[in-house]
């Protein structure tokens, strides 16, 4: 066989190799795709819940590192008022933006009612998620608020580590009740 022949037939071979590898890989690509977003269907809010769990677990395990430094650096009592009027003005601002998401969501049901059928309606209007969301949202954030009531050089680094995880929550609360709707 010709030296020309033999280098033609083995780049066919090659290209043909090269063609079912990338066949392969994009099979396993969506294979993998599927089980992922399978598992995130089955268990992707109980994952989420116990790694949100093990996240502040982690931040109270590591608070006594952090009460250290905050004590260092906030050592007077013009300092811990600054973190206690931040932590009342962010407070009061998710106070603020839980109450207009509420009421604009209740206002565009309330101007579509008459395009809803009755089922719809009474459906949307006891659907425990978002009521539970709002609901949350709002205790959340007058918690952040009543924080700034307890705001010592002591006990610094808890009420810093609460007042971010119940902000990260309310956030958290808003983005998927967005994406779902």
């Amino acid at each position: 066989m010709p030296l020309r022949e033999t280098i033609n037939s083995k780049i066919t071979r090659l290209k043909k190799t090269i063609s079912q590898s990338t066949a392969k890989l994009w099979q396993r690509a969506y294979r993998a795709q599927h089980r992922i977003v399978e598992f995130r269907r089955r268990y992707g809010v109980l994952a989420f819940s116990i790694a949100l769990v093990l996240l502040i677990s982690l931040s109270a395990y590591l608070s006594g590192s952090l009460q250290g430094i905050l004590e260092n650096y906030y050592k007077s009592d013009q300092a811990i008022d600054g973190i206690r009027s931040l932590i009342l003005n962010v407070g009061s601002a998710l106070i603020g933006a839980a109450a207009i998401v509420t009421s604009l969501v209740l206002f565009a049901m309330q101007v579509n009612i008459e395009r809803m059928p009755h089922g719809l309606f009474r459906r949307l209007s006891t659907d425990r998620n978002l009521l539970g969301a709002f609901a949350l949202a709002f205790l959340l954030a007058i918690a952040v608020a009543s924080l700034s009531t307890f705001v010592e050089k002591s006990i610094l680094s808890i009420i810093l580590l609460t007042s971010f995880w119940a902000i990260l929550i309310v956030l958290l609360l808003s983005y998927t009740h967005i994406k779902e709707r």
